[in-house]
């Protein structure tokens, strides 16, 4: 079977015509540049992360269009009755509401109580647990958004942001291009 379940408009292409960098790569795409966009992507089998987990994966938000571009997106580690079948609530940027550990790349700035528009927050459900102004971090790691200010790309030749996130009981780590933002 399939390793990865995909949903609404989530597919995995070869863009290399259009986004550059990396070079001719399969990527994940969970919308296209349009708006109203809704996808997402699932691994099949479910996975013991009580003991904890590292995972890596490079992560592009482009507008080809030049528009504003994407509001964003969360990994998530859920356990929902629906399995990989589920889909979030609300703002899907948010992940789930409950059982469910998000953490959320937002790219749009929709008023307060969000500091901008570019940031990462960690969500126990519903609950924000913490939150990293990537702006903030600008001398360790300039964002090369649209303004510099989002995380929006505006070409397909700019090297995707790096995430890793690290997990051992009792504390999560997430880094953004090799630097720690939230511990």
């Amino acid at each position: 079977g399939e390793e990865i379940v995909l949903l609404g408009s989530a597919k995995v292409i070869n863009a290399f015509d259009q986004i550059t960098v990396p070079a001719n790569a399969k990527r994940l795409r969970l919308t296209d540049d349009l708006p109203s966009q809704v996808g997402s992507a699932w691994f099949a089998k479910k996975m013991d992360v009580e003991d904890g987990f590292q995972t890596f994966f490079d992560l592009q938000m482009i507008t080809l269009s030049g528009g504003a571009g994407a509001d964003g997106m969360s990994f998530s580690v859920q356990n929902t009755p629906q399995g990989n079948g589920g889909r979030p609530v609300g703002p899907a940027e948010n992940g789930f509401a409950a059982n469910a550990l998000n953490i959320k790349f937002d790219s749009y700035f929709n008023g307060e109580p969000e500091p901008g528009a570019a940031f990462v927050q960690v969500r126990a459900g519903e609950t924000v647990v913490a939150t990293a102004d990537l702006t903030t971090f600008a001398s360790l790691m300039p964002l090369p958004g649209i303004s510099s200010t989002d995380l929006t790309m505006n070409a397909g030749d700019t090297p995707p942001y790096q995430v890793r996130v690290d997990y051992v009981p009792g504390d999560l780590d997430v880094y953004f291009n090799n630097v720690l933002i939230i511990d």
